[in-house]
């Protein structure tokens, strides 16, 4: 995995391999031309109003998290998810799969309301179970 000239075994075909660390490939603009904390914040609003509980925005340099994807995946542990697998690398490689990816935008919603009663009382009641 390491050996740049190896395939990477969970890259679609097509895909070349890119070395852990190798910056993500150049685009048309320049992030520093860019008010990044106005567009989260604007980003956030737009989630809150939306119904979303939170909102992160990642960078694309995933190389260190990479091997124990891969290592992770290999394993099994993704169980019955095969999606998890099916895109090979372009989970850590996001620029691969939208190419021109310079962030990742993340949004959380919660399964179970905060005005929601406790599940236990819930199931201890017949009538509500």
């Amino acid at each position: 995995m390491n050996d740049p000239k190896t395939k990477d075994p969970l890259a679609p075909p097509g895909v070349l391999p890119r070395r852990p660390g190798e910056p993500a490939p150049a685009v048309g603009w320049r992030t520093k031309d860019i008010d990044l904390p106005s567009i989260k914040r604007a980003l956030f609003d737009a989630a809150r109003a939306l119904g979303f509980d939170a909102l992160g925005v990642a960078s694309i340099e995933l190389a260190e998290d990479e091997q124990r994807l891969i290592e992770w995946l290999e394993a099994g542990f993704h169980g019955e998810m095969d999606y998890m697998h099916r895109h090979g690398t372009m989970r850590s490689r996001p620029q691969e799969l939208s190419p021109g990816t310079v962030r990742v935008v993340s949004f959380r919603m919660n399964y179970w309301p905060g005005e929601a009663r406790n599940a236990r009382e819930v199931l201890a009641e017949p009538e509500t179970a």
